[in-house]
């Protein structure tokens, strides 16, 4: 059971074999999911190029329940700001930070 600060007791939390079993049920969804990010070519000095790569992850993003923001960039593609829509304020956060550019031309 989740208590009121959101939080999940030590009892409730998987442990790696059932996370590891979990990630394996899900490896064609990670693969089709990595197969159309690679596909979406989207080279360092295009900066409208990274439109694509940032709707797909906003896309996904979305159907697992988080509000996300474009946030324009002047000389790059921008950014994808994303968090949970039903975060409470003050509970616990975890940065993610990457980029969605294919580096090379």
């Amino acid at each position: 059971m989740t208590a009121a600060d959101g939080q999940v007791s030590i009892a409730e939390r998987p442990d790696g074999k059932e996370i590891l079993a979990h990630l394996y049920e899900r490896k064609a969804d990670f693969t089709e999911f990595l197969e159309e990010l690679t596909l979406a070519e989207s080279p360092s000095s295009v900066p409208e190029s990274q439109d694509r790569p940032r709707a797909i992850i906003a896309e996904r993003l979305e159907r697992l329940g988080f509000r996300t923001l474009r946030l324009s960039g002047k000389q790059h593609g921008g950014n994808l700001f994303a968090r949970p829509r039903d975060r409470m304020r003050g509970a616990p956060a975890q940065l993610l930070v990457g980029h969605y550019d294919t580096v090379w031309p």
